[in-house]
């Protein structure tokens, strides 16, 4: 039977939920933004993985909005914020971050920062500067830093299919990233097609976007270097999936060696547990987020 591109909805998903989308100015970059629900208990913020959109959130998102704020956006040159007119290291993308939640004004509330792929790299870097004073966990989901050959092949992978510009090619780079074709999900499919080809009629444009977002991978400064990830001292909770297709756990040994309040849980799975696994990824993130609250941090 043949597939009917976009036949599935995700949006209704939090059709009951409390929540705006919004454009705001971080850093001066347009940057689409999602809150939801209410400002109870404690603010978590969701930052999407290398090239996906906040909408990957949506499975997650009503039963978080049961006990906390919900902040999630999509980050600059990537999904449907403005896209990258300059490389963009890591610590650029930090800062953003830092610079979107000021706008937010969100200060009166404890904050976990969580992290999907390169979102993890993101908030991590973001908690060392230290200029969140009300962070009180990190949470990282298989958290991006991958080696060389890998970046390698990312880029090859990702112009690749921007100038195939085609459902299908969008498809296919969200299999990377999926444990089985049952979790692939044609609406999201359909935005990723939307954004990650924004610029389908100009391809050098969206060629030289990639580029730019793919520039973070060779600062040495950002690469989990150790001044940087020995300054975060809050409690910190890494989710491994067995089925990471593009790193591996053995990398992240030092890293993981240098946080001094680290908790690993190794999942079954793709590395998206909000897509394939979204209540297991709700339970991690509020026994963690419980934990912290208790404890103070």
């Amino acid at each position: 039977m043949e597939r009917k591109p976009c036949s599935q909805r995700i949006w209704p998903i939090i059709a009951g939920t409390p929540h705006r989308v919004d454009y705001i100015s971080a850093l001066g970059v347009k940057t689409r933004i999602l809150v939801a629900g209410s400002r109870q208990r404690a603010v978590i913020v969701l930052v999407p993985p290398l090239f996906l959109t906040l909408d990957t959130f949506l499975y997650v998102l009503p039963e978080l909005t049961e006990s906390y704020f919900v902040v999630t956006y999509d980050k600059p040159g990537r999904g449907f914020s403005e896209k990258a007119s300059f490389p963009q290291t890591v610590s650029f993308l930090a800062n953003h971050l830092i610079s979107l939640l000021d706008e937010l004004g969100i200060r009166d509330l404890p904050i976990v920062l969580s992290g999907s792929g390169f979102g993890g790299w993101v908030v991590a870097r973001a908690a060392s500067t230290g200029r969140l004073g009300n962070v009180r966990g990190l949470i990282l989901n298989n958290p991006g830093n991958p080696r060389p050959h890998v970046i390698d092949g990312l880029r090859r992978a990702n112009l690749q299919e921007v100038e195939e510009g085609s459902l299908e090619a969008a498809r296919n780079g969200f299999r990377r990233l999926l444990s089985s074709e049952d979790y692939l999900n044609d609406d999201l499919v359909c935005i990723r097609y939307a954004t990650h080809l924004l610029f389908g009629r100009e391809p050098l444009l969206a060629r030289k976007n990639i580029e730019y977002c793919l520039n973070a991978f060779r600062s040495e400064e950002d690469s989990w270097d150790r001044d940087w990830v020995e300054a975060i001292k809050i409690p910190t909770l890494i989710i491994w999936s067995s089925q990471n297709k593009i790193d591996h756990l053995s990398d992240y040994d030092t890293f993981i060696n240098r946080l001094p309040r680290v908790t690993l849980k190794i999942i079954e799975g793709g590395m998206l547990p909000q897509i394939e696994q979204p209540r297991l990824f709700v339970s991690l993130h509020r026994d963690f987020i419980e934990e912290v609250l208790k404890d103070g941090s």
